[in-house]
């Protein structure tokens, strides 16, 4: 093979390169990003106790019922209703929503601390202990895993 030959095959070889490396890249990205979400899948800190799981599954099931709400904003436009009609079908919905589902996930939890329709006066200072130490776990399940906060 000639100095010339060697000379044309690099250029080509170079060319070939500059046509793919934007592929290259976009796959070594998609790559790096499917395996640091797979990583972050797997590297979940258990719950430190129930009520910090309990509030990682409210917490992941208020999207759909916010989804939800949303859903029954887009059919009541569709049926003919107003914008600001729309909007509070979608307001309402999301706030019935988010109660049921506080209701049937944590509420329960919370009344075996204190059960539900306590009067104040009835309320010890180890219930309130108790119940403020529950708020902070369920809270701790609250929080964003990207942000902390």
């Amino acid at each position: 093979m000639s100095l010339i030959e060697i000379q044309r095959a690099a250029a080509s070889a170079v060319q070939a390169f500059k046509k793919a490396s934007p592929t290259i890249v976009l796959i070594a990205t998609l790559a790096a990003a499917a395996f640091a979400w797979k990583t972050r899948e797997g590297a979940k800190a258990p719950a430190v106790d129930p009520l910090t799981t309990i509030g990682r599954t409210y917490v992941a099931s208020l999207g759909d019922v916010y989804a939800g709400a949303w859903i029954e904003g887009a059919s009541a436009l569709e049926s003919g209703k107003s914008v600001a009609d729309a909007l509070g079908v979608v307001a309402g919905s999301w706030q019935a929503g988010r109660v049921a589902l506080f209701d049937k996930t944590a509420a329960p939890a919370f009344s075996k601390i204190v059960a539900e329709n306590t009067a104040d006066a009835d309320v010890t200072a180890q219930n309130k202990t108790a119940l403020a130490a529950a708020w902070r776990s369920f809270a701790a399940g609250l929080k964003s895993p990207a942000t902390g906060k």
